[in-house]
């Protein structure tokens, strides 16, 4: 047998709903007196739950406070690393190898796209190579 999930309503619906039965029972007291029990203990949770949503909320500011200081750190530790890779590049050179000790690539050249299905051509096979070279 499948489990049946309640959802709740939201912490003031509740609040808000169980605030008026207290009052509404608190007011006819007399004729139900037997609900007097029960009555105080929901007095008791609705206050942990005001005390649960409160505490809520601000943990919610404070991670959100976190999370824009977080990014700002970030920021400021990406613009150092970048100013520190380019001083490192500077000191050995752009194609240096030393740079991978680093963590940087090294320039080693531009790799031209070749046309799909084209066979790359070797030197002495270009018409003008082999035009230079009959001579």
């Amino acid at each position: 047998m499948a489990r049946i999930s309640r959802r709740y309503p939201s912490p003031a619906k509740l609040m808000q709903e169980g605030n008026l039965l207290s009052l509404a029972i608190t007011a006819k007291a007399e004729e139900l007196a037997h609900l007097g029990f029960s009555t105080a203990k929901l007095q008791e949770q609705l206050k942990e739950i005001q005390e649960l949503a409160t505490r809520a909320a601000a943990l919610q500011a404070e991670k959100q406070e976190v999370s824009r200081q977080l990014q700002q750190a970030l920021g400021g530790a990406s613009k150092l690393i970048t100013v520190l890779q380019l001083g490192v590049k500077e000191h050995y050179g752009s194609e240096a190898e030393r740079l991978v000790e680093f963590g940087i690539k090294p320039f080693r050249g531009v790799r031209r796209r070749q046309a799909p299905g084209v066979e790359p051509s070797s030197p002495a096979e270009e018409p003008g190579a082999s035009a230079s070279a009959d001579e």
